[in-house]
């Protein structure tokens, strides 16, 4: 599950935030049903990807990275996996000085041999300098 997390956290912030290019293939992070609500949804994505920032090309840091899960099984014996997350995220670049704060929960399901982000209930907040 943590790699689940750390995924979403390069595939979705960092790698977005140091090149200054939209997120591509949500498939390796998402569940396909949670890629397409994202794709049809400009809010939810601009919530769970950070996009549409000029590079940071001097710095991305996390000062603060916490996850607490919780499994379950559904009522066909998949387990299902909640995560509590508290995450802020710190980009530096020629045109940027940002830190995005993003604090809530995800669900953690199998999908194709690896676990997925398949529903989210996260509030983000970005705060530039």
């Amino acid at each position: 599950m943590n790699a689940a997390l750390d995924r979403y956290v390069a595939v979705a912030l960092v790698a977005p935030l140091a090149s200054g290019q939209p997120v591509g293939d949500l498939s390796p992070v998402f569940t396909a049903a949670a890629a397409a609500q994202i794709g049809a949804d400009p809010a939810l994505r601009a919530t769970l990807l950070d996009e549409g920032m000029p590079p940071a090309t001097r710095e991305v840091s996390a000062p603060r990275a916490a996850a607490i899960l919780s499994a379950v099984n559904d009522e066909s014996g998949t387990p299902i996996v909640g995560a509590r997350i508290g995450l802020t995220i710190h980009a530096v670049g020629p045109g940027l000085d940002v830190d995005i704060a993003r604090d809530g929960e995800v669900v953690l399901v199998p999908d194709a041999g690896t676990w997925k982000i398949d529903v989210v209930n996260l509030r983000t907040a970005r705060s530039s300098r």
